[in-house]
Order: C-alpha cells, then sequence, then structure tokens
C-alpha cells in the first residue's frame, strides 16, 4: 500500500482481525516520510444472487438487508451500529453457504431471523411478523 501523504510505500506495524465487521484493522507507517495511519481493509464480496420463485435472478444488495435490519431495530439503543454488525453477521454466514453465488431469499431470511433472535428479541417478532414464510 501507498502512503497517502507522500506515495511511499508503506509496511504493517500492527494488524488486528475484527470478526464482527468482516474486516482487518492495520496500523501502518510510510518508509519514505515515516507518517503513521490506520487502514480497515475488508475482502471485495463476490456477486450474490437470488433466484425468485418466477425463477429469474436479481442482484442482493446489502444495503437492502442494513435498511430492514435497521427498521427492526428501531426502538433499540444504537440502532445503526447495531444494525451494520448484524447485517455483516448475516452476509458471512449466507457466503459460507453458497459456492456459486446464487441462493434463496430464503436463506438469507433465515439467517436474519437466527441472529436477531440471538441479538433481540423484540426485533426478532417484529421480523417474523415481515416474513411470515419463516414461521411454522
Amino acid at each position: 500500500m501507498v502512503c497517502n501523504i507522500c506515495d511511499g510505500q508503506t509496511e504493517v506495524i500492527n494488524s488486528r482481525s475484527q470478526k464482527r465487521n468482516n474486516q482487518v484493522w492495520r496500523r501502518r507507517r510510510c518508509l519514505k516520510c515515516h507518517a503513521a495511519f490506520t487502514t480497515h481493509e475488508s475482502a471485495y464480496l463476490p456477486a450474490i444472487f437470488f433466484v425468485k420463485r418466477d425463477d429469474s435472478i436479481e442482484p442482493f444488495i446489502p444495503d437492502r438487508l442494513l435498511a430492514e435490519l435497521i427498521y427492526m431495530l428501531r426502538d433499540a439503543p444504537k440502532a445503526y451500529e447495531n444494525a451494520k454488525e448484524l447485517s455483516s453477521v448475516i452476509i458471512r454466514n449466507v457466503l459460507k453457504k453458497t459456492a456459486e453465488g446464487l441462493i434463496l431469499p430464503q436463506v438469507i431470511s433465515l439467517e436474519a431471523s437466527k441472529v436477531l433472535k440471538r441479538f433481540n428479541k423484540q426485533a426478532w417478532l417484529r421480523y417474523q411478523a415481515e416474513h411470515p414464510s419463516l414461521q411454522g
């Protein structure tokens, strides 16, 4: 990586995995100007596509999941921050279940339901009400 001050090469001084955010935190130092800075690196998500009921294919948009989680957590403190972390966990778990990038929407809904149930019962109950196919 290059320094954002002088465009010199950098070295990693410290590095930590952040499982909750699917990121790696790194402290870097420039070999040329000796400036130090922090980076948060995450892997590029592969393209995930929904296979809808009519067999059409639609891209998965993580922001839709995030918006839905924010809505479900609307009464909880730090709804946005928690929804962002939960979204990362859900996406990571879903990616483990697919190799080819095609997934049924129910898989994401089920995973979201499991994660919400562990995190916030009230938000989970709202999610269950919005997704009646998960019940039963």
